[in-house]
């Protein structure tokens, strides 16, 4: 209490004694005026932090939201749980070598590329965790996930939305919404310096660098929205891109084309065969189960075609829920080999719990809305489609025809594995 601010204590009355009577109303008036005083020193407290940051919000509102920041932070934090349980060390002791080189002299990108869900993303998430015990806490973490807003999908947005989070942390308060694309750089290289000549680290991530677009003419291939990621950075500040290796992308060929140090870029490979058997063991363990012979060597025969993190963990969990007078013959038949197999068996599943046609109305208006829906957009959505209640309601005659709540959550189950929450503007 003596560290407390005293304006955050509050003293209420109690009516009674521990071990005496108390009257119901005098019970009630005591609680609402218990959490009537502490809404309104929340109150207070958010009008006081509002008003503190009030002049950040009157110099560029209308060009960076801080909102646009933590959803990326939030996608970070979301894949870092996600990939617990595989095995990355590899890789990760490759972005930190070229971490440590950077935190002491010139250095240039880092590049991460390898083919679609080899676990790139996965990859990038836990080295921004890896940073923060590398160069502390204090150390500054800017994940970008190309296409996951509206704004993170032009090259110049992304550039620009850097530049003002940058900008945020020095409190500056240059105008760069009117700057062209060669003042933005010169200014972008002053704020490099800056951030050398401080105490602190900055790590910019950007995620699925070949998804981004140039101008809003795919075909145009000027590069200047993007060649400030070859130049060379100072002493503390650095950046990590991955980019998939599936498709040719001259935004790779690009910056690989600038890059001097050929240790800059490595590409994912598939796992070893002892990773594998780590990441089995250790879904195992969680489930508290354990596989005959004839089963785990059918698991790991699965993982062998494309040694996919998703495939492995995907057959993983799956297998802890086999009993052990499971038929032997039937085992490779239900597990997916390839990442197009594992959406098959996973739309297969959802098929087998609420039907086709709602199945596939779900996945159309989730891919139409690209950023997502809310559950009661999603719900009211399903509703004013004739051939998705007609299916929901198959053997039953409701007052109301709307979209029961017992198919959403039977729709969730199986989907929140595969979904992300995200963050909205009320």
């Amino acid at each position: 209490m003596n560290k407390t601010d005293p304006s955050n204590v509050i003293t209420i009355t109690y009516p009674a004694g521990e071990n005496e009577d108390i009257d119901i109303k005098e019970r009630d008036a005591y609680l609402e005026n218990f959490i009537g005083a502490v809404v309104h020193r929340i109150t207070q407290l958010i009008d006081k932090n509002i008003e503190q940051y009030k002049s950040f919000a009157d110099i560029s509102r209308d060009h960076f939201d801080c909102k646009e920041a933590v959803r990326h932070l939030q996608h970070c934090q979301t894949l870092f749980k996600a990939s617990s349980g595989v095995v990355y060390d590899q890789y990760i002791s490759k972005v930190q070598g070229h971490l440590i080189t950077g935190s002491r002299s010139e250095h240039q990108l880092c590049i991460i590329k390898g083919p679609e869900g080899c676990g790139k993303s996965s990859i990038m998430a836990k080295a921004c965790f890896r940073a923060r015990e590398l160069f502390g806490k204090d150390a500054i973490i800017v994940p970008v996930f190309i296409g996951l807003t509206e704004r993170s999908l032009l090259a110049e947005d992304v550039f620009r939305t850097i530049n003002w989070q940058i900008e945020y942390l020095f409190k500056q308060e240059i105008n760069i919404a009117t700057m062209t694309l060669k003042k933005l750089c010169n200014y972008f290289r002053e704020l490099t310096n800056k951030v050398s000549k401080s105490p602190r680290h900055l790590l910019i991530f950007i995620d699925g660098i070949e998804k981004m677009q140039l101008y809003h003419n795919p075909e145009d291939q000027n590069f200047d929205a993007v060649d400030w990621l070859a130049m060379k950075f100072p002493a503390k500040f650095h950046v990590i891109v991955t980019c998939s290796s599936t498709d040719t992308s001259a935004i790779l060929n690009r910056l690989e084309s600038k890059l001097l140090q050929q240790d800059a870029c490595f590409e994912v490979t598939t796992m070893s065969d002892e990773d594998q058997l780590t990441i089995l063991n250790q879904m195992l363990l969680q489930g508290r189960r354990k596989l005959t012979d004839q089963q785990q060597k059918a698991v790991l025969s699965s993982f062998a075609t494309e040694g996919n993190p998703q495939v492995i963990m995907y057959n993983s969990n799956k297998s802890c829920q086999w009993h052990s007078t499971l038929d032997p013959d039937s085992l490779h038949d239900l597990l997916p080999t390839t990442l197009d197999a594992l959406i098959d068996d996973i739309l297969t599943k959802l098929e087998t719990a609420v039907g086709k046609t709602i199945s596939k109305h779900v996945c159309i208006y989730l891919a139409l809305a690209r950023y997502g829906l809310t559950e009661v957009e999603i719900c009211d959505t399903l509703s004013s489609n004739d051939d998705v209640l007609l299916e929901a309601h198959l053997d039953t005659k409701p007052d109301v025809f709307r979209f029961p709540c017992i198919k959403w959550c039977q729709l969730m189950e199986i989907l929140s594995k595969y979904s992300m929450s995200n963050l909205i503007e009320m």
